[in-house]
């Protein structure tokens, strides 16, 4: 379910299993930088 697939998508996955909020802590600040960087 990692949506930057490329980036750390299997420790994002482990920490998935272990806290579920850890997926935000790691996946949005990407997805923020990606949408950044694609805006300028």
């Amino acid at each position: 379910m990692s949506l930057v697939p490329t980036i750390g998508s299997t420790e994002t996955e482990s920490k998935m299993s272990i806290n579920p909020n850890a997926m935000y802590y790691e996946i949005l600040p990407k997805l923020f930088s990606l949408l950044y960087n694609n805006a300028k």
